[in-house]
């Protein structure tokens, strides 16, 4: 891209005032300037050019010097009374050290002889453009570091698109590097730092940067190769920048301390009873004020909200959330917590209060789940009360009802669970399920997928379901309806 290319892409984004009092020069230097920016303005002297700048406060001033009722200098100082980061340009036909010191005290960005060159005003312009990039980006950095990092020994980072900007002392000094052009060229794009692992963020199906972006304000695990061939576990967290929605910046702390690098990976070895780690990875979550999903389910139909962390002692949560989340934890007595962050989703279990006056829910149990409804394939409903199911094992048959269905299994409870009856038998089962004249009638084999026991004495088996086309497209009918139902249901409940 030639030089007079990339101005015109840049220049789009910024504006300048141009004064000069010769009239010949002054038209000719408009007419290349106005190739290039949309926002010009134009002054023939000193007095003209402040007036003009007072109503329009442009980034760049060009600027010569000798001109009638106010020079060059005299504007320009005036102009950084008005505004100290406004970058000046100076124009002078006398090659004098005089006016260089000059300028310099009045605060001038560059000094360019007369007559202007094209391809020298080019140039400066470009430099200038740089410079305000940096010093804007410079501002961001500082201004938002604080308030989105907790800990000062975070590497942080601001990117703009996958571009690094700038970052801070303890990033250079983790990756060995002495600024970015070192990093760059040691590592190419950031992404490239990221190792592949369970669980973390690295370029698999989709870019990292991707990821991330789908995932702002939230918490994310990054495993990255140290100076000395070990591996070190960092929690990742981006913000966006208002203010520019090209830049975000990432915060990485290492939690490597945690011990959880293999754990996440691997879930044979990792210890679902752990509580100290589960406290640790919760605490961390509310220091950083990072939201988590709350997960519960009104007969089976899933009602999920975020929600924040807003205290923790000992094995006790008090989480904050919406009214509708609140409505269903006091219906269920618990709640399913996920978070791109944690190993598992943690089950909030032992209700103590619901304070809608302050949008909370206080839980004195907790603890990691391996599986849960959360990880659901497809969506179960809970019938109506008055259906009818029998299951057919042997030359028995056996009064049951059904507790959940999907289009795969149906959760059957049984007062007595028929005797022998062991995971992997055949059955058969009749389900007549809707109210009033509209039935669905479902007869079916099954294999038995599990047997759990229930606290009132009970048994519920789940039974792998192999249903016909029909059947099929008739059940997923009768599921969306029962879901708008319970919808409609859980609405009104408690009112």
């Amino acid at each position: 891209m030639s030089i007079l290319q990339t101005l015109k892409e840049k220049a789009k984004d910024y504006s300048l005032l141009y004064v000069e009092d010769n009239e010949s020069l002054r038209n000719q230097v408009e007419r290349f300037l106005a190739k290039f920016f949309t926002n010009l303005y134009v002054a023939q002297d000193g007095e003209e050019g402040l007036q003009l700048y007072k109503k329009n406060t442009t980034q760049i001033v060009v600027t010569d010097i000798r001109m009638p009722k106010m020079d060059g200098l005299q504007m320009a100082k005036q102009l950084k009374k008005i505004n100290p980061k406004v970058k000046i340009i100076v124009a002078s036909a006398f090659d004098d050290k005089e006016y260089l010191y000059d300028a310099i005290k009045a605060g001038a960005f560059r000094y360019i002889k007369k007559p202007i060159a094209v391809e020298s005003l080019s140039e400066i312009l470009l430099e200038c453009f740089e410079f305000i990039s940096y010093e804007e980006n410079s501002e961001i950095f500082t201004r938002y570091m604080k308030d989105i990092f907790n800990y000062q020994d975070n590497l942080l980072l601001l990117l703009e698109n996958k571009k690094p900007l700038i970052a801070n002392q303890k990033f250079f000094e983790f990756f060995d590097v002495k600024d970015l052009n070192d990093f760059n060229a040691k590592h190419g794009e950031f992404g490239n730092v990221f190792c592949e692992e369970r669980g973390f963020i690295y370029n698999n199906e989709t870019s990292w940067y991707e990821q991330i972006l789908k995932n702002k304000g939230k918490l994310l695990n990054a495993k990255i190769k140290k100076k000395n061939g070990e591996f070190a576990h960092f929690a990742l967290k981006v913000k966006q920048i208002p203010e520019d929605r090209t830049k975000i910046i990432l915060s990485l702390d290492d939690i490597s301390e945690l011990g959880l690098l293999k754990s996440i990976s691997n879930t044979n070895i990792f210890a679902p009873r752990d509580e100290k780690l589960l406290l640790n990875l919760l605490n961390f979550i509310r220091l950083n004020e990072t939201p988590i999903r709350l997960h519960n389910y009104y007969k089976g139909l899933s009602i999920a909200n975020e929600g924040t962390i807003e205290e923790m002692q000992e094995n006790k949560i008090l989480i904050k959330t919406s009214y509708l989340q609140q409505k269903a934890i006091r219906f269920e007595g618990l709640s399913l917590l996920s978070s791109e962050f944690l190993p598992h989703n943690v089950e909030c279990n032992g209700l103590e209060f619901v304070d809608e006056d302050n949008g909370t829910a206080s839980f004195k149990k907790i603890n990691f789940v391996i599986q849960s409804q959360i990880d659901r394939k497809y969506v179960r409903v809970r019938p109506e009360e008055g259906h009818k199911a029998f299951l057919h094992y042997g030359a028995q048959r056996y009064d049951c009802s059904v507790r959940d269905i999907s289009i795969k299994a149906a959760r059957l409870r049984f007062e007595t669970l028929p005797a022998r009856m062991k995971v992997e038998d055949l059955v058969k089962v009749d389900i007549a399920l809707g109210v009033g004249s509209k039935k669905l009638i479902i007869r079916t084999t099954g294999k038995v997928f599990r047997l759990d026991e229930t606290p009132k004495d009970a048994t519920d088996v789940v039974v792998m379901l192999d249903l016909g086309d029909s059947v099929l497209e008739d059940l997923r009918e009768y599921i969306s309806n029962r879901q708008i139902e319970l919808i409609k249901e859980f609405k009104v409940l408690d009112k």
